[in-house]
């Protein structure tokens, strides 16, 4: 909410912040007759159910998760004739820390981190972080419960399609991977000056 209070003030013509209200979405752009943008905000899946709108509050077309992935199984249904790109915080997969991906420096030299002039060795402690990160503690990382109900709810629906893009930041890395039933992933959350992550392995 926060955050589309900060876009929407600026006035700029031509932008606004999809979904309003804090609400999950999906909501529907087309650029022309073969385009359309479907936008889900993902962070509505992983926000106290007290912090999201409520239902009585007739904000939201869509309150409920079979509410959210039926609406976005029928947008796509009836979408197949266009080149359809979903698009949303949360990648459904990714190679980087989010995903339990880290390089050897994470375990060797963890400091690096938080400065990247501290070249400390610390490699027992080092790679206690790592496994930490690996067994869920963080909602924000894929091994979590919250993010894994995510993940397997909007890939069930994606499950019933090919030739969809599902465009997503969250990981500070540029990743092209390959999602349920020919579908793609795109992961491009660099754009942060400073803030840049490496991705391992092949998509």
């Amino acid at each position: 909410v926060r955050q589309a209070e900060y876009v929407n003030d600026k006035e700029i013509n031509d932008v606004k912040f999809l979904p309003v209200n804090g609400c999950p979405g999906p909501e529907v752009i087309d650029f022309g007759e073969q385009i359309r943008i479907i936008i889900l905000d993902s962070q509505w899946w992983f926000q106290d159910e007290q912090l999201r709108p409520s239902p009585s509050d007739n904000l939201c077309a869509f309150c409920t998760e079979d509410e959210i992935t039926n609406a976005l199984d029928s947008m796509i249904s009836v979408s197949q004739d266009k080149f359809i790109l979903i698009a949303s915080h949360h990648p459904l997969s990714t190679h980087g820390p989010h995903g339990g991906y880290f390089t050897w420096q994470d375990h060797i030299f963890p400091l690096t981190n938080l400065n990247e002039y501290l070249w400390l060795p610390l490699p027992i402690i080092g790679s206690t972080y790592p496994l930490i990160r690996g067994s869920g503690v963080s909602s924000q990382d894929i091994a979590s419960y919250n993010y894994q109900n995510f993940k397997n709810k909007i890939e069930s629906i994606l499950a019933k399609y090919s030739g969809i893009v599902y465009a997503s930041g969250h990981e500070h890395a540029l990743q092209i991977l390959e999602g349920v039933n020919d579908n793609l992933y795109v992961v491009s959350g660099a754009g942060i000056w400073g803030h840049i992550g490496k991705a391992l392995g092949e998509g």
